[in-house]
């Protein structure tokens, strides 16, 4: 599924908005994940910066494992990383490409800002 994947690394970061170069980062909390293990990439990737991307890895407040800090990590951010990766996958699926590009562009430029894809919505 390299296409989606190409997709998801053009669009901004979802939580800096960032334009440069996105990384497909994946939200392992979401799927099933452990040692050698990673979700699906269709459904549980969200575009981050190099930056952001080392930040969601790094994360630890005291969590006894990866995917508890992880998800707190995304709260942090007023983020849900669910709703974001829902939309993605829907979107590129409707529109294929460069339909879905301009869509979700404009859906991760809101994206924590006035309720849109946040734990709140």
């Amino acid at each position: 599924m390299e296409k989606y994947l190409n997709y998801v690394r053009q669009l901004p970061c979802v939580v800096c908005k960032n334009t440069s170069r996105s990384q497909a980062a994946h939200v392992r909390y979401l799927g099933i994940c452990g040692i050698g293990l990673k979700p699906d990439d269709t459904k549980f990737t969200v575009p981050l910066c190099d930056k952001c991307h080392k930040e969601q890895h790094a994360y630890n407040d005291g969590e006894k494992t990866e995917q508890s800090a992880e998800e707190k990590w995304w709260r942090t951010k007023d983020i849900n990383p669910e709703k974001i990766t829902t939309m993605l996958y829907e979107v590129f699926f409707k529109f294929g490409m460069p339909g879905a590009l301009y869509v979700a562009s404009d859906y991760i430029k809101v994206a924590g800002k006035v309720g849109v894809g946040t734990w709140k919505s």
